[in-house]
């Protein structure tokens, strides 16, 4: 006869142990690959263009130039991903200022997004419409 409590937390540990080393992974590539953003992308900025002139630097992991998700029209800038801190410490060195379809590139190390989707505290919250004295 099978016991399943014993079955169970067999598979609970190994599943725990699963999850610990794909926390560690992402943690690891994440603190491994550097995400560079790149500003003042000309509108009809490709992004295997934008890789190409990366990889003059080295290996690139990712590019993604970001699209208005209505129109599709490329709002201008982007992020390149690279496995190699000095390979994209060059990039960003070697692009700053460059000139690429007529625009001079913005480059520089990406920074964590900030979640406060506001602005700059300006913040108006005016009732508006009818109110009715009673």
């Amino acid at each position: 006869m099978m016991n399943y409590h014993k079955v169970d937390a067999t598979l609970a540990v190994a599943l725990d142990e699963i999850n610990k080393y794909t926390m560690f992974l992402t943690l690891y590539f994440r603190m491994v690959n550097m995400k560079i953003f790149v500003g003042n992308l000309s509108r009809s900025a490709t992004p295997e263009a934008l890789r190409q002139e990366f990889e003059k630097f080295g290996q690139v992991v990712s590019v993604d130039i970001i699209k208005d998700k209505f129109s599709g029209e490329s709002k201008g800038f982007g992020f390149v991903e690279m496995p190699s801190k000095t390979e994209a410490q060059a990039a960003i060195s070697g692009l700053s200022g460059r000139e690429v379809d007529g625009k001079s590139l913005n480059v520089n190390e990406a920074r964590p997004r900030n979640d406060d989707r506001r602005g700059s505290g300006n913040d108006r919250r005016g009732g508006g419409g009818y109110r009715r004295s009673w």
